[in-house]
């Protein structure tokens, strides 16, 4: 397969344009995919995320529901289904895991072995 560009970003600064907060967080970012319990959210937990998130931009729903949070696993797992039988995207993964810490500051990108639950 060829690998071809399928698109061009020109970057043009905008100084009318606030930066995150978090802005500087990206790249010490990690995604979690250890198991989780299933001890409920205390209320307070609740109202603290909704009001630390912005919901002008994109909703934000939070479930209790015990038949909700099962078909929310069950769609989880069943991507991670689709996921670990895809080729291209186990290719994906093979290019983008960063084994070592010294792969992980040279690309700055990727997945980790402690986001893996490694």
């Amino acid at each position: 397969m060829e690998y071809k560009p399928v698109a061009s970003v020109e970057l043009i600064e905008d100084s009318s344009v606030e930066v995150d907060p978090l802005f500087d967080q990206i790249l010490i970012r990690r995604s979690n995919k250890t198991v989780y319990d299933d001890r409920p959210l205390s209320p307070r937990a609740i109202d603290q995320l909704l009001l630390a998130y912005d919901t002008r931009q994109h909703p934000l729903t939070i479930t209790t529901d015990s038949a909700q949070k099962q078909r929310l696993a069950e769609l989880a797992m069943e991507g991670v289904r689709i996921e670990a039988t895809d080729e291209s995207l186990l290719r994906e993964l093979a290019h983008t895991a960063r084994l070592t810490q010294a792969e992980l500051e040279q690309y700055r990108n990727g997945l980790d072995l402690t986001g893996l639950g490694a």
